[in-house]
C-alpha cells in the first residue's frame, strides 16, 4: 500500500512539472550585458567602426521594479549579471557620465529565460 501510495505521488509531481509553472518551474530569469563607452570624433567619426569601445569596469546597474532594487556590477570586461524575479524592471547604470545623460530602460525578465541588456556610452571627442 506505501509503496503505490509513493508511486501516485511522483507520476503526479512529475506531471505537475510538465504541465507548466510548478513546483519545479524556475522562479528567476537571468539579464546580463556589458557597459561600454565608445569614443568617437577626431580621428574617428560616430558613424565609422573605426569608433573603438572600451569596458567601463566597475559600473553599477540598478534594476528597480515597484520599489525592490537589485544592482550588478562590471567586472573589468564590463560585463554583469543578475537573476531576477519575473516582470518588468527600469535598468539604469548609476555611473558618471551614465546617469547624467542616458535615462532607465525598460528589461523584462521572464522566469527560466536570459535577456540581454547592452550599455553603451558615446564619447564625442573633439
Amino acid at each position: 500500500m506505501v509503496a503505490r501510495i509513493a508511486g501516485l505521488i511522483l507520476v503526479g509531481a512529475a506531471l505537475a512539472a510538465c504541465s507548466g509553472p510548478g513546483i519545479f518551474a524556475p522562479s528567476s530569469g537571468k539579464v546580463s550585458g556589458h557597459v561600454l563607452i565608445r569614443a568617437c570624433g577626431g580621428a574617428n567619426r560616430p558613424d565609422q567602426p573605426g569608433c573603438p569601445s572600451h569596458p567601463f569596469a566597475g559600473a553599477r546597474i540598478s534594476f528597480n521594479s515597484g520599489g525592490t532594487v537589485v544592482t550588478a556590477t562590471a567586472d573589468s570586461q564590463g560585463a554583469y549579471q543578475v537573476q531576477l524575479r519575473p516582470g518588468t524592471y527600469s535598468a539604469q547604470v548609476n555611473a558618471e557620465p551614465f546617469s547624467r545623460v542616458a535615462g532607465p530602460r525598460q528589461v523584462t525578465v521572464t522566469a527560466g529565460k536570459s535577456v540581454t541588456a547592452d550599455f553603451t556610452y558615446v564619447v564625442q571627442l573633439l
